[in-house]
This record gives structure tokens, sequence and C-alpha cells, in this order.
């Protein structure tokens, strides 16, 4: 029995064109690596549990029959998040609402990190991560979404500007500008607890 999580990436959507049980425990592989992520952002744009979940199980579809139809990749998550974004438009677009992120997500991981980098009890990584949220709401939504791509998802900045269709320049700006105002947001309460870093 092969053990699908030693594969990269690529050897995994190969997979896919491979007789079953191989191409579904390959999708599977691939979809214990990105759904959290892919949910994550999926809530930030849609701040719904229904509704973010229907964008989700969407982007999924449209990705697997998407390699089914001889999609090649490099990279798997900013093609997801490209999809999850663009049903997210049409869905707005649908209901004519106005998106309003609300971010609501900080992974306790990243909680439990905070407090053993900054040396502090995990109340009070709690409370961090409530200002850090806080802080990121108070953003515009073209930094907010800048801000959660770099740092929630980990994308580059060239993928960043791929996602968005912006320049590489004006992604790295916004990125810049972003973190720099959740640091001035957050800087009187957290200054005896961690320094963000750019």
């Amino acid at each position: 029995m092969k053990n699908f999580n030693t594969y990269s990436d690529i050897e995994l959507l190969d997979m896919f064109s491979s007789p079953k049980p191989i191409c579904d425990k390959a999708f599977q592989e691939i979809y214990k690596r990105y759904s959290p992520r892919l949910n994550s952002y999926c809530l930030f744009k849609i701040h719904n549990q229904i509704e973010a979940e229907e964008i989700f199980q969407q982007t999924w579809i449209k990705f697997y029959r998407s390699i089914e139809n001889g999609k090649k990749l490099e990279c798997v998550l900013p093609f997801l998040l490209s999809i999850a974004r663009n049903l997210t438009i049409d869905f707005f677009r649908a209901n004519r609402t106005r998106n309003n992120h609300i971010i609501d997500f900080t992974e306790p991981e990243m909680l439990e990190e905070i407090a053993e980098v900054a040396k502090i009890s995990s109340i009070e990584a709690n409370e961090l991560g409530d200002l850090i949220r806080a802080a990121v709401n108070c953003l515009d939504d073209k930094y907010k979404e800048a801000f959660v791509l770099k740092r929630y998802e980990e994308l580059s900045l060239i993928e960043i500007s791929n996602l968005l269709n912006i320049t590489l320049s004006t992604a790295k700006q916004r990125v810049s500008r972003a973190t720099a105002m959740v640091r001035d947001i957050l800087s009187p309460h957290i200054k005896d607890y961690i320094k963000i870093d750019h």
C-alpha cells in the first residue's frame, strides 16, 4: 500500500489519471493538505458558514474537473484560492450584496506558537489572537485580502499578484502597507506581548 503523504503535489496530481482507488487516494491526500486553508479563505471571503461551505465544495469540484481535463499545475493552493475567489465574485454578483470581510479565524496552532515565542500564557495568546483579528478587520478589503493571503495562506508575492490580477509591485505594496497598519493598530496593545516583524 502506497504512503500517499510522501508524494509531492505534482506526483499526486499525476495520479488523478490512474485507475481507482489510486486516483481517489491521491485526491484525498491533496484535500487533506489544503482543505483547512481553503476553508479559512472561504470563511474570510464570505462570513457565513453555510455559504462559505458551498463555495468550498464548489471549489473542490471545479479543481477536480480541471485536473481531469488536463490542467497542469505547479502549485495547488494558489489555483484553489483562485477558483474560490472567482466563485465568490460570482456569488456576490448574483446576490448583489456587499462583500464585507470579517476575519474570524486564527488557527489554535498559531496562537500556541505566538504564546511560546512571546513567553506568554495561553490565555494571553487568546487575547492576542482577538487583538490581531480585530486589527486585520479594521483594514480596507484590498489590504485585508493581501494580508490574509501572505500571513495566513503563506502565498508568495508573485502568487498574490497572479491571484489578485495586480502587478508584483502593487502586491508588495499592499502586503507592506497592511502589515504596517496592523502593527500600528496593535502596537499600543501588544508591546508587552510580542513584536510583529515585517
